[in-house]
C-alpha cells in the first residue's frame, strides 16, 4: 500500500469529501481514502488491487476493465462514469478520473484520481431529459416549434420543428431574419415586417399568422406569437416567439368562407327578386293605366271624334310621371349612401381586404403583389363601404383572368400620394378592357359577365364619389387592366 509522504497530504487526502485513489503504472490500485471506506462501509484490504471492481455495477464492469487497459496502454488521462455500490447497498452514479504521474525520464510510474458522487445530478439529467422528451413529443404533435430573434445581430434561432414547420432541414438555412422573411409567403411579407416595426415601437408583444412557401411550392399556414426582451437600458433586446401550423384551422375557415359567400350570392339573388316583384307591381297599375287610355285614344281616333282625345292623353302623361317617379324612387333608394367614417390605416384596411379574398384568390392561384407609399396618413372613411369597392374590383380582376385561363394570375395593389389625395390603383394581368367596354364600365345595367348585374361599379362609383373621390380606369399597354380611384386628406387625417 502506498503511503502519503507528508503530514499536509494525509490530512487533505483522508478529509476530502470525495473518493481518492492511487495506482501502480499496471493498475493495480495500492491507496483508498478513509472517505471511501467510510462511504462504502468496507475494509482497505476489500477493495486493493482490482476487488474494487467487485462493487461497481455487473452491467459496466467489462466496459471499465476495456477503458483501463486503453489507459494503461495510451498512458493517457480519461474518466467514465459509472454505479458504484455504497455502504447501504444501493448502486449510485459516480464520476471516476484517472491522471498519468511520469517520473523524470518521462516514463509512467503511477495513477491518481478521484471518484465523485453524481447520484444527484444523473437524476436530475434524467428528469430533465423526460421533461424535454415529453415537451418533444408534445411539439411534434402540435407541429410547433420555439425561434428567438437577437434584435441587434439579427441572427435567429430555430429548434428543429420550426426547420419542419418551414419545410426545411437543419443545414439547408441560414439562422439570419432576412432569410427567414424570404420563406414567407410574398402576400404576407409586409404584414410580418409592420408587425416586427409595431412590436418593437411600442415595446408590445408580437402575434401573427402568415404562409409560408416549402422548396417544393407548398402553402402552409402558420402562426407566431412572440415575447419581447428587453436589456438593462430598457432597449429592444430580442424575441423569444412559438410558433405552430394552423393549416387546418385555414381549412376550415376557407370553408365557412366560402359557404358564407354562398348564401350571400343567394340573399342577394333573393333580394333582387323581391326588388322586382315590388317593382313590377308598382309599374303594373300605371302601365294598365296608360295601356287603357291610349287604347281608349286609338278608339276615339276611328271614330274621328277628336276633342274626347284631351282627357284620356293626359290621364295617360299623369300615369306615365307616376311610372317614372317610382323608377327614381327605387333607383334613390339603391344610391343612398350614409357613410360611417373612421380614422383608418389604408395599407392594413387594404391586406384585411385582401384576406377577405383569400378563398377566391388561392382557388385561382393568384399572386398579390404590394406597393405601398409611406407617407400615406390616416384617413377618415367608411371601412366596411372601402371594403365593398376594393372587394368588388378583386373580384371584377379574379374573374376575368379565371375565364381568359390567365396561366399566372396576378394582382398588384398601389397606393400613392398626389397633393391631397391619396390614389389607389389595382392592376391585374388579365384580358384587358376593351375600347367598347371602356366607355360603359359605370353605366348603370351594363356587364360583359353572363351572370353580372351591371351595378357592382355604379355602386363602387357611387362609394368613392361620397366619399369625395373619383374613377378612373384604363388598360394596360401590355395586357391586363388598371382601375384607380382616389381618396381625399381631410384635416383629421394629417
Amino acid at each position: 500500500m502506498v503511503k502519503l509522504s507528508t503530514e499536509l497530504d494525509f490530512i487533505l487526502a483522508e478529509h476530502v469529501p470525495h473518493i481518492l485513489w492511487s495506482a501502480r503504472a499496471d493498475g493495480t490500485v495500492d491507496y483508498l481514502n478513509q472517505f471511501c471506506l467510510e462511504r462504502m462501509g468496507l475494509e482497505l484490504s476489500e477493495l486493493l488491487g482490482k476487488k474494487w471492481l467487485n462493487y461497481v455495477h455487473p452491467g459496466e464492469v467489462a466496459f471499465i476493465q476495456d477503458m483501463w487497459q486503453q489507459a494503461i496502454q495510451t498512458g493517457c488521462a480519461y474518466q467514465i462514469e459509472f454505479r458504484l455500490q455504497v455502504k447501504d447497498g444501493s448502486y449510485r452514479w459516480h464520476l471516476f478520473k484517472a491522471n498519468p504521474i511520469y517520473d523524470a525520464e518521462n516514463q509512467l510510474v503511477r495513477w491518481v484520481g478521484t471518484c465523485i458522487d453524481i447520484h444527484e445530478l444523473k437524476l436530475i439529467d434524467a428528469a430533465r431529459k423526460e421533461v424535454s422528451d415529453r415537451l418533444d413529443l408534445a411539439m411534434e404533435s402540435a407541429q410547433a416549434g420555439f425561434w428567438s430573434l437577437d434584435l441587434k445581430t439579427k441572427l435567429s434561432t430555430w429548434d428543429s420543428h420550426i426547420f419542419r414547420l418551414f419545410g426545411r432541414s437543419e443545414s439547408s438555412i441560414p439562422p439570419a431574419y432576412p432569410v427567414a422573411l424570404d420563406m414567407i409567403h410574398p402576400r404576407d411579407q409586409y404584414l410580418v415586417k409592420q408587425q416586427v416595426e409595431k412590436t418593437l415601437q411600442e415595446k408590445q408583444d408580437f402575434a401573427c399568422e402568415y404562409r409560408v412557401v416549402w422548396p417544393d411550392g407548398s402553402i402552409h399556414w402558420v402562426a407566431s406569437r412572440a415575447r419581447l426582451l428587453l436589456d438593462a437600458e430598457q432597449e429592444s433586446s430580442r424575441l423569444i416567439g412559438f410558433c405552430w401550423n394552423i393549416d387546418e384551422l385555414k381549412k376550415t375557415q376557407l370553408w365557412k368562407q366560402a359557404h358564407q359567400i354562398e348564401l350571400a350570392q343567394v340573399a342577394k339573388l333573393s333580394s333582387l327578386r323581391e326588388i322586382a316583384s315590388r317593382l313590377a307591381h308598382e309599374l303594373n297599375q300605371p302601365l294598365t293605366a296608360i295601356s287603357t287610355y291610349l287604347e281608349g285614344c286609338l278608339g276615339l281616333l276611328n271614330s274621328a271624334d277628336c276633342d274626347y282625345l284631351v282627357e284620356p292623353l293626359q290621364k295617360a302623361n299623369l300615369q306615365a310621371r307616376r311610372a317614372g317617379e317610382i323608377v327614381h324612387r327605387m333607383k334613390d333608394f339603391v344610391r343612398q349612401l350614409r357613410l360611417q367614417c373612421e380614422s383608418t390605416d389604408l395599407a392594413r384596411l387594404l391586406i384585411d381586404t385582401v384576406e377577405l379574398m383569400s378563398y377566391e384568390s388561392e382557388l385561382t392561384g393568384t399572386q398579390f403583389e404590394y406597393e405601398f407609399a409611406s407617407d400615406i396618413p390616416l384617413l377618415d372613411i367608411d371601412r366596411l363601404q372601402l371594403q365593398q369597392v376594393v372587394i368588388n374590383l378583386l373580384r371584377n380582376s379574379l374573374e376575368a383572368m379565371s375565364d381568359a385561363r390567365v396561366e399566372k394570375p396576378s394582382i398588384k395593389i398601389l397606393t400613392r400620394k398626389i397633393s391631397r389625395q391619396i390614389e389607389v390603383a389595382i392592376q391585374d394581368n388579365g384580358p384587358g378592357i376593351t375600347s367598347e367596354a371602356l366607355g360603359k364600365l359605370f353605366s348603370p345595367y351594363y356587364t360583359t359577365k353572363p351572370y353580372g348585374t351591371g351595378l357592382g361599379l355604379p355602386i363602387c362609383q357611387s362609394i368613392i364619389e361620397a366619399h369625395g373621390g373619383s374613377f378612373i380606369c384604363f388598360p394596360q399597354p401590355a395586357h391586363g387592366a388598371v382601375l384607380k380611384f382616389t381618396l381625399p386628406i381631410t384635416d383629421s387625417g394629417l
